[in-house]
C-alpha cells in the first residue's frame, strides 16, 4: 500500500519475483539435500552388501573346506556306524555267553553234569570245537555202555576238559578285540556326531549370513529406487519457473481505490433512514403522556381538564 502508484506497482512486481525466487531456492535446495543424503546411504550401503557378499562367499567355502560331506552323507554315516556297533556288541554278548559256559563247566567238578554247559555252546562255529564235539560224542556213547571208572572213559574226560581249557583264552582275546572294534567304532560316532554338529552350526551361519545379505540388498534396491526419484525431482523442480504463473500484472490505478465517497454516503443515508424510524417507533412505545380521555387507563368520571395556557 503506498500513495504513489508507480511505487505500489513496483513494490508488487517485486514481492511477487521475491516469493517466486524464493521458492524455487528453498525447493532446489531441498531436492539437492535429498539427493545428497539418498546417494551418501546409498554408497554406504553398496560398502555393506560388498562385504556381507565377501563373507558370505568365505563362509561358504569354509564350510565346504570344513564340511565336504553333506547332511544326508553324514547321516548315513551315522546309521552305518550304529549298525556295527549293534553287530560288534551282539558278538560281544555272544562270546562273552560262550565264556561264561566254559567257566561253569571247569568250575563244574562232575563232568557228567558239566557236559550240559558244553552243549549249549555252537562247537562246530568255535576253535578246537570239532575236536570237542568228537570227543564228546565218543564219550556220551562210552558212557551208555561203561561205568565212570572205565579207563577210555576217564581218559576222554581228561581230554575234553584239556580241549576245553583251550577255548577260553580264544575267547578272551575275541571278546577284548570286539570291545577294541566297538571302541573305535564309539569314537567314529562321536566324530561323525560331531560333525553333524559343527554341520549345523556351519548351515545356521550360512542361513543367518545370507538373511542379512538378503536384506541388505533389499534395502539396497530400495535406495536406488528412492534416488532416483529423488533425482526426477530435482530435474523437474529446475524448470519449476514454469509452474508460476501471473494472473494479474501490477498496474498503475487511474482513479483512487479510496475514499468511495459515493458509497460513504449512500450508506450514512441508508443507515439515517433505518435509525430514524426505529427511534419513531422506541420513542412512541415508550411516551407515557396523557393527551385525552381515550389515555386514561380507568372508566371514570372527568371532573376537569388542565390546559396548556
Amino acid at each position: 500500500i503506498d500513495s504513489d502508484p508507480i511505487r505500489a506497482r513496483d513494490g508488487a512486481t517485486l514481492l511477487t519475483n521475491h516469493f517466486i525466487n524464493t521458492k524455487l531456492l528453498m525447493e532446489t535446495r531441498k531436492h539437492e539435500e535429498m539427493v545428497y543424503f539418498f546417494s551418501n546411504k546409498l554408497e554406504e550401503l553398496e560398502q555393506i552388501v560388498a562385504e556381507q557378499r565377501s563373507q558370505t562367499v568365505a563362509i561358504t567355502s569354509n564350510r565346504m573346506l570344513e564340511m565336504p560331506s553333506s547332511a544326508a552323507a553324514l547321516q548315513d554315516r551315522l546309521q552305518a556306524i550304529d549298525n556295527q556297533i549293534d553287530q560288534v556288541s551282539w558278538r560281544l554278548i555272544q562270546e562273552q555267553d560262550k565264556l561264561f559256559s566254559l567257566r561253569a563247566f571247569s568250575e563244574e567238578p562232575d563232568l557228567n553234569q558239566g557236559v550240559d554247559h558244553l552243549y549249549k555252546l555252537p562247537l562246530a562255529e568255535m576253535q578246537f570245537g570239532e575236536d570237542l564235539v568228537l570227543l564228546l560224542n565218543e564219550y556220551e556213547t562210552i558212557r551208555q555202555q561203561y561205568t565212570d571208572s572205565y579207563p577210555r572213559l576217564q581218559t576222554l574226560a581228561v581230554q575234553i576238559r584239556q580241549v576245553s581249557e583251550r577255548i577260553p583264552p580264544v575267547l578272551t582275546s575275541n571278546i577284548e578285540r570286539l570291545q577294541m572294534q566297538k571302541q573305535e567304532f564309539t569314537t567314529q560316532k562321536e566324530r561323525v556326531v560331531n560333525d553333524m554338529q559343527q554341520y549345523f552350526v556351519a548351515s545356521q551361519r550360512a542361513t543367518s549370513q545370507l538373511s542379512d545379505f538378503s536384506i541388505y540388498e533389499g534395502l539396497q534396491a530400495e535406495m536406488r529406487v528412492k534416488l532416483e526419484q529423488a533425482k526426477m525431482t530435482r530435474d523437474i523442480g529446475i524448470q519449476a519457473a514454469d509452474q508460476f504463473i501471473l494472473l494479474d500484472n501490477a498496474v498503475i490505478a487511474e482513479e483512487p481505490v479510496s475514499p468511495n465517497k459515493v458509497a460513504i454516503l449512500s450508506v450514512a443515508f441508508l443507515l439515517g433512514v433505518i435509525f430514524g424510524i426505529v427511534g419513531s417507533v422506541l420513542a412512541e412505545v415508550l411516551d407515557t403522556t396523557l393527551r385525552d380521555a381515550s389515555d386514561l387507563p380507568f372508566d371514570k368520571p372527568i371532573i376537569a381538564y388542565i390546559t396548556n395556557g
